[in-house]
């Protein structure tokens, strides 16, 4: 399975979310960030890795054009720590 990785920003006091599609332009590797949008009450943090199992694909008209976008409607959230090890968040820093 493949792993996905879901980046996250607030608007307005709403979370978006968006994945990276990698393409070459020129010869240079070059990101574009894709819309995804998830069940609602879904809340990921930014850069949080994730396996989709299922999706839709859609899309609506925005004021730039037509907007395409990804629906997960399941998906397993992946850690790569090690066995034994916690994440630790900048609030468990005391000099962050």
């Amino acid at each position: 399975m493949k792993t996905t990785t879901i980046f996250m920003k607030e608007f307005d006091g709403r979370r978006k979310y968006s994945k990276a599609v990698k393409y070459q332009k020129d010869g240079v590797d070059k990101f574009a960030y894709y819309p995804v949008q998830f069940r609602k009450g879904v809340e990921l943090a930014n850069k949080t890795k994730i396996i989709i199992k299922d999706r839709w694909e859609g899309a609506y008209e925005g004021k730039n054009g037509v907007v395409f976008y990804e629906f997960v409607n399941d998906f397993e959230t992946v850690t790569d720590l090690p066995a034994g090890f916690e994440e630790v968040t900048d609030e468990d820093i005391p000099f962050c």
